[in-house]
């Protein structure tokens, strides 16, 4: 399960980042962010899930998600993921729209979901 979390950064801005659930405890949703790193696979940035675990409740959530890295336009590469060009992949709004709308989840049936996908 991913969520996208408004976040502080250093400026002191919230800004909306991607995470990974890794575990809940009530009302509370343990995550590790996606970064960017140094890395670099045929000139795109390789991103990868820090160490470090937050802890974040639905105040702070902004978007849930049903799928994987793919979902939210991360492909799989050099033990991370890098992001997909938007050009590459052109969808029309409508399209973009409702795949997205498709790919959102409420907190209520979050549960259901992330049980499901516990290795």
């Amino acid at each position: 399960m991913l969520l996208r979390v408004y976040t502080e950064v250093d400026d002191g801005e919230p800004v909306p980042l991607l995470a990974r659930v890794c575990e809940r405890k009530g009302p509370v949703y343990v995550i590790r962010y996606l970064s960017p790193t140094e890395d670099r696979v045929a000139g795109k940035v390789v991103h990868r899930y820090e160490d470090e675990e937050y802890e974040v409740t639905d105040e702070s959530i902004m978007e849930y998600y049903s799928g994987d890295e793919d979902t939210v336009g991360f492909v799989s590469a050099k033990d991370g993921f890098i992001k997909e060009d938007s050009d590459s992949d052109y969808e029309s709004e409508e399209s973009s729209e409702e795949s997205e709308s498709e790919s959102v989840v409420d907190s209520e049936n979050f549960d259901e979901d992330i049980n499901e996908g516990e290795d």
